[in-house]
This record gives C-alpha cells, sequence and structure tokens, in this order.
C-alpha cells in the first residue's frame, strides 16, 4: 500500500529550493549525488577490496551491503512514494533508477528513508571508521553525505524528513555492524544472521531494490567466506599494479553485469524477482571470490 505523508513545510521548501536551479546548480547538484550513487562506491570498495587492504575492503563492504538491504526493507515498511510523485510542482531532475519509468514506484523504489543518504553515511562513514587516525576521511565522513543528502532534496528524489532519516539510520548501523565485526572473532556467524533476517522481507517487499539489495548480500558473504577458506589473495605492492586490479575489475563487472543482466533478466512476478536475486548474487561472488583468483597470474606477468 503507497503511503503520501510529509510535514506541511517540505514539498513548499523543495518547490523553493528548486527554483534556484538553473543549468550549473543542476548539474552541481546531479553530479553530488553520484557520490551516493552504485557505481561511485563500487569503484571505491574495488580500489579497497582488490587493490589497498582486502580486509579494509571487507569491512567497508560488510556496512555497506547490509545497509542496501535494511534501507530498501525499512522502505517497503513505510511505503512513502516520492515526492515528485506526490507533488506536481516538484519535479524530479534525476531519476533513481534510471532503467525503470519515472513513476513506476516498483522500479524507482519508495523515499523513506533516502538510500543515498544511508548509503553514504556508511560508506564514508566506514573509510573513517577503519582509519579513525587520518583526518581527512573524518572530514568526508561527515560532509560528504550531508552534501549527498542535500542533493537528493534538491533533485526531488526525497524530502528532507527522508534524507535526515537515512543519515541516522545509516549512522546506527555503522556503529552495531562495526562493532560486532571487530568483535567477532566468526564473522560468519554474523554473516548467517544478517542473511536469515534479509530474508524476512520476502514476506512483504515488493520492490526491485529490495531483491537487488538481498542477491548482493547472498554474493558478497559467499564471496569472501569463499575468499578466505580458498583464495587467499595478498595485497598488491606497487601501483601499477593496484591500477591494473581495479581498471581490469571494473571493465569485467560491466561486462558480467550486461550479460546477466540478460540472462536474468528483473521484474514484477515471484519468478522475476528471484533472477534478480540470482543475477546479483553471481555478480558479487564472482567479482569478490573467483576474480582475486587471477591476480597471482597478473602480478608474475
Amino acid at each position: 500500500m503507497e503511503n503520501v505523508f510529509y510535514l506541511g513545510f517540505e514539498p513548499t521548501f523543495m518547490e523553493w529550493l528548486q527554483n534556484f536551479m538553473n543549468p550549473f546548480v543542476k548539474t552541481l547538484f546531479v553530479g553530488i549525488t553520484n557520490f551516493g550513487e552504485s557505481s561511485v562506491l563500487i569503484v571505491i570498495l574495488g580500489f579497497l577490496y582488490w587493490s589497498y587492504d582486502k580486509e579494509y575492503g571487507k569491512f567497508v563492504g560488510t556496512n555497506m551491503v547490509i545497509g542496501v538491504v535494511a534501507c530498501a526493507m525499512a522502505k517497503n515498511a513505510v511505503c512513502r512514494i516520492r515526492p515528485y510523485m506526490a507533488h506536481e510542482n516538484v519535479q524530479c531532475f534525476k531519476k533513481p533508477d534510471s532503467s525503470a519509468k519515472l513513476y513506476d514506484v516498483s522500479g524507482q523504489g519508495y523515499s523513506f528513508p533516502s538510500g543515498h543518504s544511508t548509503n553514504s553515511a556508511l560508506a564514508y562513514g566506514s573509510l573513517s571508521l577503519y582509519k579513525p587516525e587520518v583526518k581527512w576521511l573524518r572530514v568526508c565522513a561527515i560532509v560528504v553525505p550531508l552534501l549527498v543528502g542535500f542533493s537528493r532534496i534538491m533533485v526531488g528524489a526525497h524530502y528532507p524528513t527522508d534524507v535526515l532519516a537515512g543519515l541516522v539510520f545509516g549512522t546506527i548501523i555503522l556503529f552495531v555492524v562495526s562493532y560486532f565485526q571487530k568483535k567477532l572473532e566468526r564473522k560468519w556467524i554474523l554473516h548467517i544472521v544478517i542473511v536469515a533476517l534479509s530474508l524476512l522481507g520476502v514476506f512483504y517487499c515488493n520492490t526491485d531494490e529490495y531483491f537487488t539489495g538481498l542477491g548482493i548480500i547472498i554474493g558478497f558473504f559467499a564471496a569472501i567466506n569463499f575468499e578466505e577458506k580458498v583464495v587467499k589473495f595478498e595485497n598488491p605492492t606497487t601501483w601499477p599494479q593496484r591500477i591494473i586490479r581495479l581498471v581490469l575489475g571494473i571493465m569485467i563487472y560491466s561486462l558480467l553485469n550486461m550479460v546477466l543482466k540478460k540472462i536474468l533478466p528483473g521484474g514484477g512476478d515471484v519468478l522475476e524477482h528471484c533472477m534478480r536475486v540470482l543475477r546479483y548474487a553471481i555478480d558479487l561472488f564472482v567479482m569478490i571470490g573467483i576474480y582475486p583468483m587471477v591476480f597471482k597470474v597478473m602480478d608474475r606477468r
């Protein structure tokens, strides 16, 4: 059931902000919102895991994938539609999902809380929490999520309360999950518990966003456990190695994602939801678990 609710000032405030959206401001905030997009976060995670410090990558990645599923489950529980769908004077300058129709609720997802705000708080907060001694990471952990959250209001994708809730929600997940990551020696126990809790969404979630996240979390946890038991790759020691790993990984990911999208298309019925879960699970397992198997050969060459 779709819900429309908001504080009285929110649509008026968004309309007022969008009146200042000349071409330069529009381009600026569309660019800022990209720092919370999956494509940018994938590059960050890929660099950390493949090219810099795989334990750092696992820490950040675990927080991020949990946030994706948790946010989608929260959205499907609240079912608040996006502001541009509810108010004709609020425009959408950047579709939440570029592949779905603008007013397709299932494809574009619900509004509360903001996924970009949640993901930004988790991603940039995790970078800083793992290395608290690095001051510029602490600045990024605060500034970037705030800018991304504000950009989501400016582009018409979220109410201010969506953004605030997303930032708070992401921060809570960040500290709770990070605590258990640091305390538990057998992290596979945490992985099983999280996947089990994530599966509860099957009973009430109906958006592509949830089933994408479910596939991501299953594939990611399966892959990092596979890597620890079987692959056991080493971090590179030179910048050419790091760059090659990252560039090749992004190329393989793009190609694999395109192929899997053709073979296992997502959609609105049960079978298509299952195919979406399988597609993203395979995607993550290959990139996190299988792709690092070639690093030894690459490094020798």
